[in-house]
């Protein structure tokens, strides 16, 4: 983040150990999120090119199973990954659950709630990000 000052990146610093040692996203203010995209984006469209952000996720998540460790068990249905999916994104992207299912209307709010709050209470998010190589 070239172009970020000081008080930016120390924000970033303190977010990023906030996501580590306590497994909470914090939400972005719009200045941070827009220089970080402008950094980020191009580059991991150059990387991924085509491929869809989902379709990532699958391919990841059937080499290492990294859905299973997120769980604690394998998933019961494929509508119960859908919505760890979901959740995973909005929790990236600093989405509530309703905005994600303003975008994915086959998933019920409630559900990618619990799964999000899930994700954050049970801190398994580190592990199973350390399951997945670099």
């Amino acid at each position: 983040m070239r172009n970020c000052d000081f008080s930016t990146r120390e924000k970033h610093s303190q977010n990023i150990h906030q996501v580590l040692s306590e497994g909470v996203f914090p939400r972005q203010d719009e200045t941070w999120a827009g220089q970080v995209y402008q950094e980020v984006a191009p580059a991991l469209a150059r990387a991924i090119g085509e491929t869809q952000v989902p379709a990532v996720l699958i391919e990841i998540d059937g080499l290492t199973r990294f859905s299973w460790i997120l769980l604690g068990r394998p998933p019961r249905s494929e509508h119960e990954l859908v919505t760890l999916y979901a959740s995973i994104i909005a929790l990236g992207a600093g989405l509530t659950a309703a905005d994600l299912v303003r975008m994915v209307p086959s998933l019920d709010a409630d559900s990618v709630g619990l799964m999000m709050l899930r994700l954050q209470i049970e801190m398994r998010l580190r592990v199973a990000s350390d399951a997945v190589p670099a």
